[in-house]
């Protein structure tokens, strides 16, 4: 396995336990050498390494690597990404460290989420969450909005919906960014898009990323407190669903998180989908709908 470092923001450690998380999983790594968007950056890491292994930007499309490693926490990965594109390195390529450091990554099982283009559809906003996370695209409308229970059921059951005219209702209050938001409806389910400031851009948005969703690998995922909930979700025709309890339960689809302050269980649920905790192995959740807890 041949590797390419690409520093972005230089921190040895975090470099160091990269570099240790790779050679645990793969015995034959080979390190080829490092890379940045910073020109300066070649001295620190030869001063550090004892040698001289900084490889300039325009020379990355004639190396062989099977992997370009982004080792970096406060960066627009799009914009680094669109950067090497233009370098001819390919997205298959490119693998974020935030990524590695995911419990029982394998490049493998990453590529295979990534081609495997998952369409979550969540009754909140744990969809975009688990999608930056992994540094996937949206592959759902489901994005920075969130529906009740009882309409995210409702549209479950007749997906095919999802491509009818989004109709603005009315306006609401968001009492944490002080601003209105617009609430809209599709036959008789209601979406709520509490992080966008006008209907105008909410729909834009909404159909620019309904275009994206990919029939062959729907993931209806959502959360409850309660067990007639978990029972009406668990009984829903989807090869592939996940409902967070706060309890435990054997019903199939319920992935039981532990509650241990006063906080809402819907901040567990997104601390999870953001990677600040782990309790179940991603790759099997998305990619095989399986259940393993770590």
């Amino acid at each position: 396995m041949k590797i390419v470092f690409y520093i972005i923001d230089y921190d040895y450690q975090d470099l160091i336990l990269t570099i240790n998380i790779l050679s645990r999983i793969y015995k034959t790594l080979e390190l080829i050498g490092f890379s940045s968007n910073k020109k300066h950056l070649g001295n620190v890491l030869a001063k550090n390494f004892n040698k001289n292994v900084f490889i300039p930007e325009y020379r990355l499309s004639k190396i062989n690597f099977d992997y370009l490693v982004l080792i970096g926490t406060d960066y627009d990965y799009v914009q680094i990404l669109n950067r090497l594109n233009i370098l001819n390195i390919k997205e298959e390529k490119i693998v974020a460290n935030k990524i590695i450091y995911i419990p029982n990554f394998t490049f493998e099982k990453y590529n295979l989420l990534r081609s495997s283009k998952p369409t979550i559809f969540p009754s909140n906003c744990f969809g975009g969450l688990i999608s930056k996370t992994l540094n996937i695209q949206f592959y759902t409308p489901f994005i920075n909005l969130f529906l009740n229970f009882k309409d995210f059921i409702k549209f479950l059951k007749k997906p095919y919906i999802i491509n009818d005219d989004l109709v603005f209702v009315k306006e609401e209050y968001n009492s944490i960014t002080k601003k209105y938001y617009p609430v809209c409806k599709i036959d008789d389910v209601e979406f709520y898009f509490n992080h966008y400031e006008n209907f105008e851009i909410a729909k834009e948005k909404f159909y620019e990323r309904r275009k994206r969703i990919n029939k062959n690998n729907i993931i209806a995922i959502s959360y409850t407190d309660s067990l007639d909930d978990l029972l009406l979700f668990d009984s829903l025709n989807y090869e592939k669903k996940i409902c967070f309890t706060s309890f435990q339960s054997d019903i199939p689809s319920a992935y039981y998180i532990p509650v241990k302050d006063k906080r809402p269980f819907l901040n567990y649920v997104n601390d999870f989908g953001q990677g600040l905790f782990f309790c179940y192995d991603y790759w099997d959740m998305i990619l095989y709908n399986k259940k393993t807890a770590l």
